[in-house]
């Protein structure tokens, strides 16, 4: 089928890569085979697939409160969790805040809060994370409201 678009496995599979990636990485635990079959037929290494989608795997992790995913990732990358979130913190932070309701966003920053180490100079709390990246937080909202998607905006306008 590649072969008769003219593209190579990974092009067919590009415009579908953050739900193929957030499948297949969600159940990388319990059925390791997926990962390893899709890599191979897209002739990438597991490693870098893994590292190339964090974008799209990440948030839903975290907001998810996977532990056992995520540490599997941070291992596999030689990475820890609380990197893991620092590195893509606007991006699982905006998944975060898009939680239906009030009780899962406040489970989801308790679980990041737990991830994180405890700084030398006090403690971190939810309003630290967000103050993190607060411009860009606010610019993603302000994008999003603005979207043609009313189911962007209405997400939005919930949160």
């Amino acid at each position: 089928m590649a072969s008769f678009h003219g593209k190579t496995p990974y092009k067919l599979l590009d415009p579908y890569i953050g739900d193929i990636a957030r499948y297949l990485i969600a159940h990388w635990p319990h059925q390791p085979a997926l990962l390893l079959e899709t890599c191979r037929f897209i002739s990438q290494e597991p490693s870098e697939f893994i590292s190339g989608t964090l974008s799209h795997t990440l948030p839903l992790l975290f907001a998810n409160r996977n532990k056992v995913v995520l540490e599997k990732i941070a291992q596999n990358l030689g990475l820890t969790p609380s990197t893991l979130f620092l590195n893509f913190s606007k991006d699982i932070l905006t998944q975060v805040f898009l939680l239906p309701d009030q009780v899962q966003t406040d489970r989801a920053l308790d679980f990041i809060l737990q991830l994180m180490p405890t700084p030398s100079w006090g403690s971190i709390n939810a309003q630290t994370l967000a103050r993190s990246c607060i411009i860009e937080l606010l610019g993603t909202f302000v994008f999003m409201l603005g979207s043609g998607d009313s189911k962007k905006v209405q997400e939005v306008s919930f949160s």
